[in-house]
């Protein structure tokens, strides 16, 4: 089953303003990873009530997402959004058979 994360991340404009760069450097770290199938920068179509920044990342399976998370690359990308939240971000984990 394959294993996604969605994070809501609340920027400082500082955070905002460094996004593209952090989330370069957080694509190139998770795609070395065994499973890695594709990490997006998701914008809403329509007006919401999130001031927000959207990612979603998606491995091939659960266990291999799991072992991405568990991994000192993610706790450095981490440790780079953490320098600019307002706040600590959304996280939702899901799998799918799809």
């Amino acid at each position: 089953m394959r294993g996604f994360v969605y994070v809501v991340h609340y920027f400082s404009p500082e955070g905002s303003r460094r996004f593209p760069e952090m989330f370069r450097e957080h694509q190139q770290r998770a795609a070395r990873y065994a499973g890695f199938v594709a990490l997006h920068h998701l914008k809403p179509m329509q007006p919401i009530r999130s001031d927000g920044t959207f990612t979603l990342l998606e491995f091939a399976d659960e266990q291999l997402l799991l072992k991405w998370r568990a991994s000192e690359d993610h706790k450095w990308v981490a440790a780079q959004y953490r320098t600019h939240w307002t706040r600590d971000p959304d996280v939702l984990l899901f799998t799918s058979d799809q």
